[in-house]
């Protein structure tokens, strides 16, 4: 991302953002990913507010009961309130205030289930409290939701390396190598062949080791 300057709520200046140049006022956290806006699976309308008598129909309660409309759709909230909570919860982390980032990721995942940037900051608040269980859990829903989300599958990666699971840590690595496209989530790209290069090291040096006590 370009830079962080806040996003500002102010429809006037905000309601012309296309995609890409909301994208370019997220801010980049490291080791937590930034939005990208090809992978969101959102529609462009997404971006403007209806009012809440438009937004809070039959058609829409029924959608939503049914999984096909999110609680955010439901109460007329645009990709830009959510990102600028986003943005507060990212906030958190950079201050290492990580209960405040679960509540604020938590809330965005409860208005937006099927957003894989945030299921991945969200795990990554569970990782800074310590709780993997929880973190791998919304990992996978990221991997789920996104399979060409490259900052989940390094997060994978690193939390198995936590877990002494080298085997699970390399594929997981290797995979968001695979899967990552050129001049996109470099800092996670840059971290997944940090890992596989430590990793290939490790085992090396292990067989090495072993060959020579044989």
């Amino acid at each position: 991302m370009s830079d962080n300057t806040p996003i500002d709520l102010n429809q006037s200046e905000t309601e012309q953002l296309s995609h890409k140049e909301l994208a370019a006022k997220l801010p980049k956290y490291v080791g937590m990913g930034g939005f990208d806006p090809e992978n969101a699976e959102v529609g462009e309308n997404w971006f403007f507010a209806p009012s809440l008598n438009q937004s809070l129909t039959v058609e829409n309660m029924e959608g939503y009961l049914t999984g096909k409309k999110t609680l955010a759709e439901l109460f007329g909230l645009t990709a830009i309130d959510l990102y600028s909570l986003a943005e507060v919860g990212c906030g958190y982390f950079r201050e290492a205030k990580y209960h405040d980032a679960k509540e604020v990721f938590e809330m965005l995942v409860a208005l937006n289930p099927r957003h894989a940037w945030f299921r991945n900051l969200f795990g990554t608040a569970f990782l800074r409290l310590d709780m993997p269980d929880q973190a791998a859990m919304q990992y996978q829903k990221a991997i789920e939701y996104a399979a060409k989300l490259v900052e989940p599958w390094v997060n994978v990666a690193e939390l198995a390396i936590l877990q002494r699971d080298w085997n699970a840590a390399m594929i997981a690595a290797q995979h968001a190598l695979e899967i990552a496209e050129p001049g996109k989530s470099e800092e996670a790209v840059a971290r997944a062949r940090a890992l596989v290069s430590a990793l290939s090291d490790a085992k090396r040096k292990s067989e090495s080791q072993a060959d020579h006590h044989a």
